[in-house]
């Protein structure tokens, strides 16, 4: 089973920095979006420290399974303290979701609270649970998904590479036939387009993942583009 990717990120309309980044290993089957949080420089190197530490730990290896990727994502999280330590950056850190193809599945793994959705002919659903106040409130049932969307503290982490010594992040999983598209994205997509225009646009006909990819973008922006936006859209190469 081999995969085809497009993924873009974007400043937005507000910020001054972009502190997104993604991944891509296609030999790996491999792909990662990170939004760095912690001030102007924080946040930055935060995701450029997680990615990197991704490619060189990842990029060589035949495959991948949960031991290497969880071990990966340690070391990840033991360079930001470090930078953070010899910066004096504090509260520098960044989220992270990883998403890897194994044995006729997608392993996806998170810390804080970007996104990995699940879109095919049913609908369009996210596979993560964030990692955040609001998400643990919406978890518990005490705010409704409504509540969730205007609440004044939706930005607030409970879990972030670099927050603490040891990481605690969540995996979850879908069988590869049941994800049409695999959909890793910052909430600087997810917050400013509603689900169901998301899904129009990437189950949209006669378009190419980097035309679904720069669209989803656009929307977020033309409703605002309050925050760096990235997504990154991954689906099975057609037969020939």
């Amino acid at each position: 089973m081999t995969f085809r990717s497009a993924g873009k990120t974007d400043v937005g309309l507000v910020r001054k920095e972009n502190q997104d980044n993604f991944l891509v290993l296609p030999a790996q089957m491999a792909y990662a979006v990170a939004d760095g949080m912690g001030g102007h420089a924080g946040g930055r190197q935060a995701s450029t420290i997680t990615i990197d530490v991704l490619q060189q730990e990842l990029a060589s290896l035949d495959s991948l399974d949960q031991v290497r990727v969880e071990k990966a994502l340690a070391l990840a999280n033991t360079r930001i303290l470090e930078e953070a330590k010899e910066k004096m950056l504090e509260g520098m850190g960044t989220t992270l979701v990883l998403a890897f193809y194994h044995d006729s599945r997608w392993l996806v793994i998170h810390v804080g609270d970007s996104r990995a959705y699940v879109v095919n002919q049913k609908g369009i659903y996210p596979l993560t649970k964030d990692h955040s106040l609001v998400g643990e409130l919406l978890a518990q049932g005490s705010i409704t998904p409504e509540e969730a969307k205007v609440h004044p503290h939706r930005n607030v982490l409970t879990r972030a590479l670099g927050g603490h010594e040891y990481v605690q992040p969540e995996w979850s999983q879908v069988a590869a036939e049941e994800a049409e598209y695999l959909l890793l994205c910052t909430d600087g997509l997810y917050n400013m387009v509603e689900e169901e225009r998301m899904y129009t646009l990437i189950t949209a006909a006669d378009l190419t993942l980097e035309e679904k990819v720069a669209l989803l973008i656009e929307a977020a922006k033309e409703r605002g583009g309050l925050d760096n936006i990235t997504a990154l859209l991954i689906a099975e190469e057609a037969e020939q």
